[in-house]
């Protein structure tokens, strides 16, 4: 009842080489190579995981009818074989929903020792990984999914063939909040509950940083950084793509001016600046910096410009490294625990 690819080309089975069984229709495409027109695939979508007519978010028992940008899915309340595909905000909101440990996990999950983001709470040995980038549908079809997690925009290329397989459950749908995307999903699996306690730990956390922290709160000026390639340097506004800034504004901090004004945030919201400009972070009060690996902030560490800052000599400075920088509420509480150590540097 799926499609998989081979090379850039969807390979289908036709109704009569259907035996139902996910492994051996994989066995049967990679012996025998079988393809046919999209005409003989209109008998295998019967009953796959695209749902018939019924009322949106109506328990059928066994299932939960979710209405989702990517097509009407009965999914299973209780999945036995889940799938995420990119292994970020995909793998936290599987993480929060309580889904079941998945089969198969994008490889971005993982860093280069192997080890998943500490905010998460999970370890992934033992799972299959899969490439986090591009889909691979084959690689997907081979571990017989009942319940597909995905970053949208790594489903929606792709989304077609995946709702062929298994119903979708998007994450990340708008990369500038994850609050509704959460609710969202929540809504989609039957698992709100886990959602909104999942929320009101992080809305706690945030009210008791506030309250330790309200008078810097009110008057320091906070960075987030992150140092590019070539030199350059990246930060977010309050609104932008970064994650930690973002918090910031949740709780009630005061992003630096100056980086704004002179270098006004692209629409992907990221203002990018070179090391000679790094004169325009004199003013700060406290910075966070997001590192791509422990060798380049080595290199930060060691850099002229860098040890110059106010900030920077007073020791007023909190590193992390990029998976925060975009995420759900356990990498939002992540953020907040971050501002938390930062502000107490002020004291």
């Amino acid at each position: 009842m799926s499609a998989v690819s081979s090379g850039n080309a969807l390979t289908f089975l036709s109704p009569t080489e259907v035996d139902h069984r996910w492994v051996a229709l994989v066995d049967e495409l990679s012996r025998r190579g079988l393809l046919v027109g999209a005409a003989g695939m209109a008998a295998l979508l019967a009953g796959c995981g695209r749902s018939g007519a019924g009322p949106v978010g109506e328990r059928t028992g066994e299932t939960v009818r979710a209405e989702t940008p990517f097509g009407t899915f009965d999914v299973p309340l209780a999945p036995e074989r889940v799938v995420v595909l990119e292994g970020r905000q995909d793998l936290e909101t599987a993480v929060v929903l309580e889904l079941p440990r998945p089969v198969g996990l994008g490889d971005n999950a993982v860093d280069e020792r192997g080890r998943t983001a500490g905010f998460l709470g999970f370890d992934a040995d033992g799972i299959q990984l899969m490439p986090g980038g591009e889909v691979d549908l084959e690689a997907v079809l081979a571990l017989q999914p009942d319940l597909i997690v995905g970053r949208a925009s790594n489903i929606e290329p792709v989304a077609e063939q995946l709702a062929r397989i298994a119903p979708l459950v998007p994450a990340e749908i708008d990369e500038t909040t994850w609050r509704p995307d959460l609710e969202a999903a929540g809504r989609w699996t039957g698992r709100s509950a886990q959602v909104d306690a999942a929320i009101a730990r992080y809305e706690a956390l945030v009210a008791e940083v506030r309250e330790r922290h309200a008078a810097a709160l009110g008057t320091a000026l906070a960075v987030v950084l992150q140092p590019g390639e070539d030199g350059a340097w990246y930060s977010s506004p309050s609104d932008g793509f970064l994650l930690q800034g973002r918090t910031l504004r949740e709780l009630g901090g005061r992003p630096l001016p100056a980086v704004e004004a002179v270098a006004p945030p692209t629409p992907g919201g990221m203002s990018e600046f070179s090391a000679e400009q790094l004169g325009l972070l004199t003013d700060a009060d406290v910075l966070m910096v997001a590192s791509f690996t422990e060798g380049q902030r080595a290199g930060l560490e060691a850099s002229p410009l860098w040890s110059r800052l106010p900030a920077v000599r007073a020791g007023r400075v909190v590193h992390t490294d990029i998976r925060t920088n975009r995420g759900s509420v356990l990498a939002a509480g992540e953020c907040a625990r971050l501002w938390d150590r930062a502000y107490s540097l002020l004291r």
